[in-house]
């Protein structure tokens, strides 16, 4: 997978361990991650390519290769599409204002609903869920297909999550809690099988 832009990486340590027997390998993956990464699918999909080259540089990606990222590598896409008084924003507090007065009638409708102690950021993820979800299947369905490797996509933080009858991530619900997919592409480039954490992780043939 090609990059678009130069990508600010910030490796402090890049280790190996163990011996290549051909059995396969797991490579975890600890990004460092900015607000302007998440401006869009795109821009976090090129970010974490660039951790995958890398990787793929070394050696060290292959059919049988497991990838992990970290938990709510997604969660941030709750910024995606939004302005620069948004990503640019110095703390979280004061990114939720722009954030909700840009979409305000959406956001007043998922303040309504939402159940939660803190309804204000429950509200801002209630009402990205679908988009986030959508996003986030896009993002690592497509780095598993181009890398040919079993991607663990971290988490992230979506509305009543569930897996739809296309198989994709839905989220609409009051209640926002963590997620997880697991994508395991082939070497033939179809579709990724995708699993949720909550299901456990499976092979494709259904045995956990």
């Amino acid at each position: 997978m090609s990059l678009q832009r130069k990508q600010d990486l910030r490796l402090t340590g890049v280790y190996s361990y163990g011996v290549d027997h051909g059995r396969g390998n797991l490579v975890g993956i600890q990004p460092w991650m900015v607000p302007a990464d998440y401006i869009s699918p795109d821009h976090l999909r090129g970010k974490l390519a660039a951790y995958l080259d890398l990787a793929r540089g070394r050696g060290w990606l292959g059919e049988r290769t497991i990838v992990v990222f970290p938990e709510y590598i997604g969660s941030w896409l709750v910024i995606m599409g939004e302005g620069r008084s948004v990503y640019a924003a110095p703390t979280i507090v004061r990114a939720m204002v722009p954030l909700a007065l840009r979409n305000a009638a959406r956001f007043a409708r998922a303040w309504r609903a939402a159940r939660a102690p803190d309804r204000v950021r429950a509200a801002l993820f209630q009402m990205k869920g679908a988009a986030m979800a959508a996003a986030y299947d896009d993002v690592f369905s497509s780095l598993a297909r181009a890398y040919g490797v079993t991607l663990v996509a971290g988490s992230i933080v979506l509305p009543a999550p569930r897996i739809e009858a296309d198989d994709s991530l839905g989220a609409h619900g009051p209640v926002a809690r963590p997620t997880a997919r697991l994508w395991a592409a082939n070497r033939h480039g179809e579709r990724p099988h995708r699993f949720p954490r909550d299901k456990g992780c499976t092979t494709p043939d259904g045995r956990r």
